[in-house]
C-alpha cells in the first residue's frame, strides 16, 4: 500500500516525538546519550585506530568521562558554588567601594567625577540578586528536586544506569543509526542531503569539539592563575571566565571587569592587580594563537561581521542560550543559504532570458 507523500514526512516526527514522550524522564539520559555520542565519536574512531576494539574504547572513555564527573561534583563544584554565592553577594559592596576610589584618585588629579552612585549600586544590587536567585537556585532546586522523594530518587537512579546504556549501544551502532537514516531519504535527495549534512556537521561537530576543548583549558587556566596571584574568589572568576570563552568577547570580558571589581575593592598593592594583567593577556594569547586555531580553525568560516550579528540576533532572541549556539547555528544559516543560492540558479526563472 502506497500513502500520500505528506504521511511519510510526518510519520517519523509523530513516532520520535511519541517515543520521547513516553518515555517520560528517561529521554532526558537518551538524549544525552545522542549528544555525547556525537561529540565524542571522532575519539572514538581515534582510539579504535590504535588498534582498540570499539567496546573497550567506549568503556574506557565512558569510565573517564564518569570519574571526572565525579571529582567535579564532589570536590571542584561545592568550592565554586559557595565563592560565587558569596561574589555575587559582596558585589555591589565591592562595586561601591571601586568607585569611592575611583572616584578619589581621579579628584587627586584635579579631574571633576560625577556619577549616581546611588542608582548604580542599586541596579548592582538588583542584577546581583537576579543572578543569585536565577543561577544557584536552579542549581540548588536542581539537585533538590532530583532527589527528593523515594520516587524521584529512583528515577534519578534508574536514569544513572540508563545513560552509560544508551551511549554504548548508540556509539558501538552509529555508522548503522547514520546509514538507516541516510537511507530514509529519497534517492533524488541523498547526495544533495548527504553533502548538506557533512557541510552542517564539519561546522556543527566541529565547533562544539574545539571549544569544549579551549573552554576547559581556559577554565583551568583562568582559575588557577586568578588563584595563584592572590586574588579573591580567583577560582570562581576564572572558572567563568573560561566557561564564558565559548561565546566570543563575553568570556574575556567578563573575566576581565570582575577581576579588576574584586581586585581594586581589595587593593593591597600593585602586585596581584599586575598578575591580573598578566594571566588574561597570556590566556588571551594562548587562545588567539594556539587553542583556537589548533582545536576550532577554520570550520565555522563565519565573518566577522556576521558573528557579531548572530551574536545579537541569538542574544535577543535567546538570551545566554542563544549566544551560545548563535555561532554555529549563524554559519548553518549561510551554509543553507548558499544551497537555497545554488537551487535557485537552476531555475527556470534564473535562468530565463
Amino acid at each position: 500500500m502506497i500513502l500520500p507523500n505528506y504521511v511519510y514526512i510526518l510519520l517519523p516526527v509523530f513516532v520520535i516525538y511519541f517515543v520521547f514522550n513516553a518515555l517520560g524522564n528517561s529521554a532526558i539520559p537518551l538524549a544525552l546519550s545522542f549528544i555525547l555520542a556525537y561529540l565524542s565519536f571522532p575519539l572514538i574512531k581515534n582510539i579504535e585506530k590504535r588498534r582498540v576494539s570499539r567496546q573497550v574504547a567506549t568503556v574506557l572513555l565512558f569510565l573517564i568521562l564518569f570519574t571526572s564527573i565525579f571529582f567535579a561534583l564532589y570536590l571542584i563544584l561545592p568550592i565554586i558554588y559557595n565563592e560565587g554565592l558569596q561574589f555575587i553577594k559582596e558585589l555591589p559592596a565591592n562595586v561601591q567601594v571601586v568607585i569611592q576610589k575611583l572616584e578619589a584618585i581621579l579628584v587627586a588629579q584635579g579631574i571633576e567625577f560625577h556619577i549616581e552612585k546611588v542608582q548604580l549600586i542599586e541596579n548592582v544590587k538588583i542584577l546581583s540578586s537576579k543572578i543569585s536567585m536565577e543561577t544557584f537556585g536552579k542549581v540548588t532546586s536542581f539537585f533538590t528536586n532530583t532527589f527528593s522523594g523515594l520516587a524521584n530518587f529512583l528515577s534519578g537512579i534508574i536514569n544513572l544506569f540508563l545513560f552509560p546504556i544508551f551511549f554504548y549501544y548508540i556509539i558501538v551502532n552509529y555508522e548503522k543509526i547514520s546509514q538507516e537514516v541516510n537511507d530514509l531519504f529519497p534517492k533524488s535527495m541523498k547526495i544533495p542531503f548527504r553533502n548538506y549534512v557533512d557541510q552542517v556537521n564539519e561546522v556543527f561537530g566541529g565547533f562544539f569539539r574545539g571549544q569544549f576543548i579551549v573552554c576547559f583549558v581556559q577554565a583551568i587556566f583562568y582559575g588557577l592563575g586568578l588563584y595563584l596571584v592572590g586574588l579573591k574568589y580567583g577560582l570562581v572568576i576564572g572558572f567563568i571566565t573560561g566557561l564564558l570563552c565559548f561565546i566570543p568577547y563575553v568570556g574575556f570580558t567578563t573575566g576581565v571587569i570582575a577581576a579588576l571589581i574584586v581586585g581594586f575593592s581589595n587593593f593591597t598593592g600593585w602586585g596581584p592587580l599586575i598578575g591580573v594583567g598578566v594571566v588574561f593577556l597570556v590566556g588571551q594569547t594562548i587562545e588567539s594563537i594556539y587553542l583556537t586555531p589548533k582545536f576550532v580553525g577554520e570550520k565555522v568560516g563565519l565573518h566577522p561581521l556576521l558573528a557579531l550579528l548572530s551574536l545579537l540576533i541569538g542574544g535577543s532572541t535567546g538570551g545566554l542560550l542563544g549566544m551560545f549556539l548563535a555561532i554555529p547555528m549563524g554559519a548553518i544559516a549561510v551554509i543553507t543559504l548558499k544551497l537555497l543560492a545554488n537551487s535557485y540558479k537552476k531555475t527556470t526563472l534564473y535562468l530565463k532570458k
